[in-house]
């Protein structure tokens, strides 16, 4: 597949998984509503090519789904993620191999690493067209407006680029920039995130902060930029590691920088504006284990500092599955004794829920299996179906009469959910 946004453009059409629309569209809040929709059905990508005012498409939802995820990482199924995950981790804490086994595995990754590191393009698509100083009117970008509240048009999806000043060491995040001027915008970034850090440290030494911005870029990147990773860590080598092989990279032409030519698992809800809430699922092995699981989770990496809830469940427990979740809530959990709340923490500035802007509670909570001292009396196994008396079942199904009836995925509404269809 093509490293670039056309190239996942064309894989997702050629999969049934985009829908262009040539109706005329208007960026200020009709697009946002429209795209707002697919993504809560779990829609195809979309791609508008008459937004009204502007001469540039405009692509949304493309990676709405798991499965498109999948393919923007040149990869064919969800558990290809796990190995991913598992490459990763050993990455951020390596441990010395005691195997054979075990050092030709880390091998194999340090190989990776290699294969990931980015690349230079001296003549980069992105120059192509160079427009600067008087020139340059932002107006011409079809920027939208998502709500009726926003104070102007935005860019929801750039990639701000910025450096450390001491250490040269890019970061790349996923900022909110509004419109100011037809060649001025205002970024907001949280106090930890890694463009706020550099700013810090360049106001510090009294240096301005180089930034560029990226629009159109290859998905990879995208969600290398918001992947929580290590504050000295390169999103440019993350997206390498997604991919395979390295990113090409290109010099700016008019600031020094350069832009694109972990427990058992843990669920970040959409639902939750992706960070607020987050499900954890270990593998207990000593009491008190989820407590001391949510707090390493608030402590891991700045992005995880402004979540607000943590939910701690057994490994048994799907994190995906909100049914699962709340079982595990409504049968494991004492208020009194698996719920406990840090108070007056620094908090996102943005959540307006907290009493006092900028400072706000946490809440942990423990859904796992109790073991003592946890509790004093004993702990009920779950329910399950005898194992000889299921196979039994399943050999006799046709038998029944009931072959033609096939038990999938289990619809939610059918149990009073609303979930729309």
């Amino acid at each position: 597949m093509a490293r670039d946004l056309r190239g996942f453009i064309k894989l997702l059409e050629e999969k049934g998984q985009l829908k262009r629309i040539s109706a005329p569209v208007d960026p200020d809040l009709e697009i946002a509503e429209i795209a707002n929709r697919m993504l809560q059905k779990g829609g195809p990508g979309l791609l508008f090519e008459n937004v009204k005012g502007a001469s540039f498409p405009v692509a949304v939802n493309l990676l709405g789904t798991v499965e498109r995820i999948c393919w923007a990482m040149n990869m064919q199924h969800p558990l290809e993620l796990e190995e991913l995950g598992k490459k990763l981790a050993m990455l951020q804490q390596p441990k010395p191999p005691k195997k054979i086994a075990q050092a030709v595995e880390f091998g194999k990754v340090l190989f990776d690493v290699l294969k990931a590191k980015p690349g230079r393009d001296f003549f980069p698509a992105c120059q192509q067209v160079v427009i600067q100083g008087d020139e340059l009117d932002l107006n011409k970008l079809p920027l939208i407006r998502p709500y009726s509240g926003d104070a102007g048009k935005i860019i929801t999806l750039g990639l701000v680029i910025t450096k450390n000043c001491e250490t040269g060491t890019p970061n790349v995040g996923v900022y909110r920039l509004q419109l100011q001027s037809k060649n001025t915008m205002t970024v907001h970034w949280l106090s930890v995130r890694g463009g706020a850090r550099h700013l810090r440290k360049a106001a510090e030494r009294g240096k301005k902060l180089e930034i560029a911005i990226a629009l159109g870029v290859d998905p990879l990147i995208i969600m290398a930029a918001a992947t929580p990773i290590p504050v000295d860590l390169s999103e440019w080598l993350f997206a390498g590691l997604y991919g395979g092989s390295g990113v090409q990279l290109a010099k700016c032409k008019t600031v020094d920088l350069e832009v694109p030519a972990e427990i058992v698992d843990f669920f970040l809800p959409m639902e939750a504006l992706s960070y607020k809430a987050a499900i954890i699922s270990i593998d207990k092995a000593y009491p008190g284990q989820a407590r001391r699981a949510a707090l390493a989770f608030w402590s891991a990496l700045p992005q995880f500092t402004y979540t607000k809830f943590v939910i701690v469940v057994d490994k048994t427990i799907n994190i995906r599955d909100p049914r699962q979740v709340v079982w595990a809530i409504s049968s494991k959990v004492d208020p009194s004794r698996d719920v406990f709340i840090l108070p007056n923490t620094p908090f996102d500035t943005l959540d307006f829920a907290s009493e006092k802007i900028g400072l706000g509670g946490r809440m942990g909570i423990d859904a796992t299996t109790k073991i003592p001292p946890e509790t004093e009396h004993e702990w009920g196994d779950s329910l399950e179906s005898d194992p000889e008396t299921a196979a039994m079942v399943d050999r006799r199904w046709a038998e029944y009469g009931l072959a033609e009836l096939q038990l999938g995925e289990v619809d939610p509404n059918l149990f009073g959910y609303d979930f729309k269809q």
